[in-house]
């Protein structure tokens, strides 16, 4: 299993939190020590859309496990830190600080953890398998993979499945500083889609639930997203972006993130309807450009509060200063000034 290529660059979101810490690190030196709560990330979807891939897309480290039927048996909480490693590594929270660098061997441990707790292969359990992902692109952050949701028959699983997933699913989505990816596979019914009702019913406003369509290469002959990913059937405040997952083959070979993001791009715009429809609601860029504005205005209120702060710090540092420090106070100022200048991208729309 491959690692990451340390070429992540066009990751917008992993780009910004790893400014807004570094920015958070620098106000400490000048005696404001503000907290900051970061929103987790839950990627939320019926067995088989596609979830996990996409969740693997946006991480672009290849661990987590895959397959059909029901895979995702336990949330499993990827808590990336940056670190200064030149190699990146994973420990488990289950394995005694055990340090993994072969991702090959993380997935096999994701699946050996489901299955020491839910021993049926049918089962799912409220427990969580906790991991740290620790790399240097990486910014502090938690990615959740959620439990497939699935109807089935009586014969098909324990009797309690049905209720089980959908109240593991709601238990993490509740927290209003969660964000929601909702993946839905294209080559089904939106209109029945469990996951969408779900996260409607948790996120009234629609505020932090974005739609995914995924598997839009695979739809069957004579069938397109277009309607869909144009907002037109289920609306959704947020809208969606369609997404083409990386194949097994793919996977298997090894194929570079960059590599797939031109597959899909190439796909997206030679393919009607798809080639005709705004570019902002297409691809795998789209979808992390979409989970940052989200992701940020989540935390409005504290970079608000943050801004003022600063600000407060700039205007009583010109109202306090004496003509034997004026030297000093000036370079606070003009360093805080220039530090919101230089990171007024953290704060656009605020």
């Amino acid at each position: 299993m491959e690692k990451n290529s340390e070429n992540n660059n066009d990751n917008i979101l992993f780009q910004k939190l790893r400014k807004l810490t570094k920015f958070l690190a620098k106000l400490s030196d000048y005696g404001i020590n503000e907290s900051i709560k970061f929103p987790r990330i839950c990627f939320l979807g019926s067995i088989s859309s596609g979830k996990s891939s996409v969740l693997e897309s946006l991480l672009d480290f290849g661990f987590v496990p895959r397959g059909d039927g029901i895979v995702t048996r336990r949330p499993l909480e990827i808590r990336l830190r940056h670190s200064d490693n030149l190699e990146p590594y994973v420990i488990f929270e289950e394995r005694n600080g055990e340090k993994y660098s072969d991702f090959k061997k993380v997935e096999e441990t994701i699946e050996k953890l489901t299955d020491e707790v839910c021993r049926d292969y049918r089962a799912i359990s409220y427990k969580p398998i906790i991991l740290y992902l620790y790399s240097k692109i990486c910014p502090d952050l938690t990615l959740i993979d959620l439990p497939g949701l699935k109807r089935f028959s009586i014969c098909e699983v324990p009797r309690n499945i049905d209720d089980l997933d959908r109240n593991i699913a709601k238990r993490y989505i509740d927290d209003s500083l969660t964000l929601i990816v909702c993946v839905i596979s294209a080559n089904s019914d939106i209109c029945t889609s469990d996951s969408l009702r779900i996260a409607k019913e948790i996120d009234e406003t629609g505020e932090r639930t974005i739609g995914v369509l995924a598997k839009i290469d695979i739809m069957d002959e004579g069938t397109d997203a277009g309607k869909s990913l144009l907002n037109e059937e289920v609306p959704l405040k947020l809208g969606y972006i369609g997404v083409i997952n990386r194949s097994k083959r793919d996977r298997n070979n090894k194929l570079p993130l960059s590599e797939s993001i031109k597959k899909e791009k190439e796909f997206f715009q030679s393919t009607p309807p798809y080639k005709d429809l705004p570019s902002e609601i297409l691809g795998r860029n789209s979808l992390v450009n979409k989970i940052t504005q989200t992701y940020f205005k989540l935390m409005r209120e504290d970079l608000e509060r943050i801004k003022k702060v600063i600000n407060d710090k700039i205007n009583k540092t010109e109202g306090e200063k004496q003509s034997s420090s004026i030297s000093k106070d000036d370079d606070v100022k003009i360093t805080l000034m220039n530090l919101l200048k230089d990171n007024s991208d953290l704060f656009e729309g605020i």
